[in-house]
């Protein structure tokens, strides 16, 4: 007689597991994900979202018609450049994270190849591309008559909504936009794939990852700061 297990299928284990693939896929395959996830997404937001209509809805105060089409096109122009720049931020973003998290690292001679921490940021970001989808789908369904720059520096789950600083300075804006669900969850995934290293304990792990984020926050709102006050 065939008989089945009593216990029920082990769900926890398998969504455990799927959720951690991207860390077990190689540095550069993940690299190249990026790539190509940023570059749809760029191509979206430049032909669907940022289009001449909306140029015109949000220039119209500052410049005439004329100038406004030429700015435009001029930008359509140079949008090949930015595609081909897409790996090189990306490369430079996620070597500049891995290079702060080894830096603590090396000063404590805890060895960690610097590929390892490469996979672990590479695998984190993918977080914030489906946080640009996130943004790119509510944006795609306001009407470009309609569409702010408020609108364009919307982002999801984060405390600017809930302050309502639309109004305030950009270093403000970019400041607190740093704390959303995506940027923790993106931290979350950074100490997770240090602690699975086993060359941390779990409290040294999340104090790298800290000190990290804290170096990050605190340069970009300073060099915002800046950019303002020029």
């Amino acid at each position: 007689m065939t008989t089945f297990p009593l216990h029920p299928p082990r769900l926890f284990s398998l969504r455990r597991g799927f959720f951690l693939q991207p860390l077990q896929l190689k540095g550069w395959h993940l690299f190249l994900l990026l790539v190509a996830c940023e570059a749809l997404l760029t191509w979206f937001y430049q032909s669907r979202i940022l289009t001449r209509e909306v140029y015109h809805t949000l220039l119209q105060a500052q410049l005439d018609a004329q100038r406004i089409d030429a700015l435009f096109d001029l930008l359509q122009r140079m949008s090949l450049w930015g595609f081909a720049a897409i790996p090189l931020i990306i490369g430079l973003r996620i070597m500049l994270v891995a290079s702060l998290l080894q830096l603590p690292l090396v000063l404590r001679f805890i060895d960690i190849p610097f590929r390892q921490l490469f996979r672990i940021v590479a695998a984190a970001s993918l977080l914030f591309i489906l946080l640009e989808g996130v943004r790119l789908l509510r944006l795609s369904g306001i009407p470009a008559e309609q569409l702010t720059q408020a609108n364009l520096n919307w982002m999801p789950l984060a405390l600017t909504s809930l302050l309502r600083l639309e109004v305030a300075t950009a270093s403000v804006q970019g400041f607190f936009s740093h704390f959303n669900l995506f940027e923790i969850g993106w931290l979350a995934l950074l100490y997770f794939g240090l602690s699975r290293t086993g060359q941390l304990r779990k409290r040294d792990a999340g104090l790298v990852v800290l000190v990290m984020w804290t170096v990050v926050v605190l340069f970009q709102w300073g060099l915002t700061l800046y950019m303002e006050r020029m």
